[in-house]
């Protein structure tokens, strides 16, 4: 089929190549392109989620859908019908990614005009749609967390299986610094701003949110949800250029 030759194609590029892939980009009006991308990753990783649920045994797999899922863990919907919870996290997967980048590349448009960046949001939606790849991670890492206790009786320290467990946070990790890297590529590139500026913008939220859920959170509102926490961070984002607005505009005696 086309549209996945054209997918696959561009996924290449944006991960082996990503500065011409963005520069290619930098001129495309609209939301259809990104959006298109997106709804296809959504689809892949909706497709892997199933794989996992078929493969893993029984036991299993109430306790995947729950490692995967954040909203039905968070609301704790883990004694509903297995049918029921398949279909819940499946709804997530696009209705949460597609959220997920509409509200990312809102933040990340306003942090990165306010270090210099010139560009609109759709320009931050495009980068952010394009990068949500990462988000085929997710299912792996669940399937991987249940079966860890498991593996960890099943091999000794001293077999090959052992060692690919270990092995194995390293690589996602790695993974996850590369799509940063491409993420502030695409701010670098599309926003023409300089390295240092692309990568104070994505920074900078990524510190509000841990100032939020580490420190504050913890410390003065010990019952409130990260969810509740992340949302205060990304609302408070959202309400600092009206206040920098009204501050400039008001008058000075």
């Amino acid at each position: 089929m086309k549209i996945l030759t054209d997918y696959f194609s561009k996924l290449k590029k944006l991960m082996f190549s990503p500065t011409a892939f963005f520069g290619d980009i930098k001129d495309e009006e609209g939301y259809k392109e990104p959006t298109k991308f997106l709804f296809i990753t959504l689809f892949l990783i909706s497709i892997l989620f199933l794989f996992f649920l078929v493969i893993l045994p029984n036991d299993l797999k109430t306790n995947f859908i729950l490692e995967f899922s954040r909203v039905i863990s968070a609301l704790g919907l883990g004694g509903l019908p297995f049918l029921i919870l398949s279909l819940l996290a499946i709804a997530e997967i696009f209705v949460l990614g597609f959220i997920g980048v509409l509200v990312g590349a809102l933040v990340i448009h306003i942090f990165t005009m306010a270090f210099g960046g010139a560009g609109k949001y759709a320009d931050s939606y495009k980068v952010v749609a394009f990068v949500s790849i990462l988000g085929i991670l997710e299912p792996i890492g669940a399937a991987l967390i249940v079966l860890g206790d498991y593996l960890d009786k099943a091999v000794n320290v001293t077999s090959g299986w052992f060692y690919l467990i270990l092995a194995i946070p390293i690589i996602f990790l790695l993974i996850r610094l590369w799509f940063l890297t491409i993420l502030i590529i695409g701010i670098k590139k599309i926003y023409t701003v300089k390295t240092k500026e692309a990568f104070l913008a994505i920074s900078s939220f990524g510190a509000l949110l841990f100032f939020m859920t580490a420190i504050v959170k913890p410390a003065y509102f010990p019952n409130m949800s990260n969810a509740v926490a992340v949302g205060l961070s990304i609302l408070l984002i959202l309400i600092l250029p009206t206040a920098r607005k009204m501050l400039k505009e008001a008058p000075r005696e």
